[in-house]
């Protein structure tokens, strides 16, 4: 991973986003997708669009907010992967790393300008990374 450089060797400054920091996306992993739909879909209202055979769109009101994966069986720790806000995917793998997080899902480009990453920090939570500027 590479951060960008200025003239002099600096990390160069990048444009604040706004966001940056924010939970924005998530995904929320299950071994039963059919009973995950029902239930959300009845407490909140949520829409489901299938992508696949193993993964929803979550709607809300008609605006994406996140995903629903299937697993194969329940997990021992089960739940949900937030993602992060960053402007700098690579910068902010590189910062994680070093700081002792482990990745876990390199960058994945998701229709030309988004992109999400998977990490694990060092007490074994995996969280995610997401940019609405890849690329640009």
């Amino acid at each position: 991973m590479t951060t960008s450089r200025d003239h002099r060797g600096e990390p160069a400054e990048q444009a604040v986003d706004p966001d940056e920091g924010m939970v924005v996306f998530w995904h929320l992993r299950t071994p039963d997708t059919d009973a995950a739909r029902a239930f959300y879909s009845e407490l909140f209202g949520w829409d489901f669009q299938e992508i696949n055979h193993l993964t929803f769109a979550v709607r809300n009101r008609g605006q994406l907010i996140g995903c629903l994966l299937a697993e194969k069986e329940r997990s021992e720790v089960p739940g949900s992967v937030l993602f992060v806000q960053v402007a700098d995917v690579p910068g902010t793998l590189e910062r994680a790393e070093r700081l002792g997080g482990e990745l876990v899902t390199p960058p994945m480009n998701i229709g030309g300008t988004q992109a999400f990453a998977e990490l694990r920090d060092p007490t074994g939570t995996t969280f995610g990374l997401w940019t609405q500027s890849w690329g640009i």
